[in-house]
């Protein structure tokens, strides 16, 4: 994400431009997805919107290992999963 389109035009060349404000395109974006605004510049920021809990991201991680490992699920963490809502 550029903040002007003379960053974008810096990052890509010559290329069509898609404006919106901040609000709506983070409005746009699915749960857990950031980006990266200005990502050649020193000023470069990520923002994160509407991020997993951290206990549910935890959960997700536990249980990917798992299926690459071939272990069980625990049960607490089945308790984070209804808790924290983590699919």
């Amino acid at each position: 994400m550029f903040s002007t389109p003379q960053r974008l035009a810096a990052h890509f060349g010559d290329c069509d431009v898609y404006a919106t404000t901040g609000t709506d395109l983070l409005g746009q974006l699915p749960i857990g997805i950031g980006v990266m605004l200005d990502p050649d510049d020193e000023h470069r920021l990520p923002i994160l919107n509407r991020m997993v809990p951290p206990q549910a991201l935890t959960a997700i991680r536990r249980r990917a290992e798992q299926k690459r490992t071939g272990q069980a699920r625990p049960a607490t963490e089945v308790n984070v999963k209804r808790e924290e809502g983590a699919e």
